[in-house]
């Protein structure tokens, strides 16, 4: 699997852990943000709790209205997944 900027998605991620031998047993919605806009090239650092630009890669700092936007999108938008390790 080949990674990318953009954090995985459940599509790509639960492949992975039954070729190594994991097995799902349940997923959640609990982290699951629809506000989020996914656009995680311009703001997934910059959404609560850490409200932070990247200085050290040239990114503009924050303006109010940009983290207005943010602090109103809440955290990122995430997926729970529970697999376990069958024994034998």
């Amino acid at each position: 699997m080949q990674r990318t900027a953009n954090p995985w998605t459940p599509v790509q991620f639960r492949p992975w852990p039954p070729s190594a031998g994991w097995q799902l047993v349940s997923t959640s919605d609990v982290n699951n943000n629809p506000m989020d806009d996914k656009d995680y090239d311009k703001r997934v650092w910059r959404l609560p709790p850490t409200l932070r630009y990247l200085a050290l890669e040239g990114w503009p700092e924050v303006d109010d209205a940009q983290r207005a936007k943010s602090l109103a999108i809440g955290e990122s938008d995430r997926f729970t997944l529970l697999f376990v390790k069958p024994t034998g």
